[in-house]
């Protein structure tokens, strides 16, 4: 169990796990203001932690919190850099405020580039999580946000494709059910997210690698086919 800090210069040093905040933390004037200039300033590359109890994390996997793609344009290239080299991406909406046309555009962007680039396809390795479901107040108001999701993402021009790709949960309420030792209806919801997480990085990850793999092949063998045609 340790927590390592990774500097812009190529060093890293391993850092008590009280210093991770002090290390992390920007300004709460930065962060509601969205300002740069500290994090311009930062000479922190990334901070890992590694612990023994996490199983996902010990079969190989490693969980990236990324920034968001709406963000800072420097966060922003963070966080492109990251989709070049992902097995799966999970995108997080507010649910009060689900799903803006920022948002929209960003899904169709993030599909395609999980898609390698063809924009015409869903992308099955995408995950969309309305998060703050505890804060819509009403049942009909509960039904409204998931119909609302649920059609712009499997709609006329899906976003993703697979099963359980769409969840709706509160962070905050499952984890104080952690905490508190007690189950819930929110504690449920979570543990059926992390559940197809689970299910898809261990069952289904590798026939998509092959998948996609296949398509790249066919797409060079029908480029050489037509380079052939032209030469002839």
């Amino acid at each position: 169990k340790r927590v390592v800090c990774r500097y812009l210069d190529g060093r890293e040093e391993e850092i008590p796990f009280d210093q991770y905040q002090e290390k992390a933390a920007i300004s709460e004037e930065a962060a509601l203001g969205n300002l740069s200039d500290e994090l311009a300033q930062s000479e922190i590359d990334e901070i890992v932690f590694e612990h023994p109890n996490l199983d996902l994390c010990s079969s190989g996997v490693e969980i990236i919190d990324s920034p968001g793609l709406n963000e800072h344009p420097n966060r922003t290239a963070i966080t492109q850099k990251l989709l070049k080299d992902i097995d799966a991406a999970i995108f997080l909406t507010n649910a009060s405020r689900s799903l803006t046309q920022g948002e929209r555009d960003l899904l169709q962007d993030l599909k395609s580039q999980l898609n390698d680039g063809f924009p015409d396809k869903p992308a099955e390795n995408l995950f969309v999580v309305g998060n703050f479901m505890d804060l819509v107040r009403t049942e009909k108001g509960l039904e409204q946000v998931q119909k609302r999701i649920e059609r712009f993402v499997k709609g006329e021009n899906p976003i993703v494709a697979g099963e359980n790709r769409i969840h709706f949960i509160s962070a905050q309420s499952a984890l104080n059910a952690v905490l508190n030792g007690t189950e819930d209806e929110w504690l449920k919801t979570f543990q059926r997210f992390t559940k197809s997480i689970e299910k898809f990085l261990t069952d289904e990850r590798g026939s998509l690698k092959i998948k996609q793999a296949a398509t790249k092949i066919n797409d060079l063998i029908q480029a050489s086919f037509e380079g052939l045609h032209q030469t002839e």
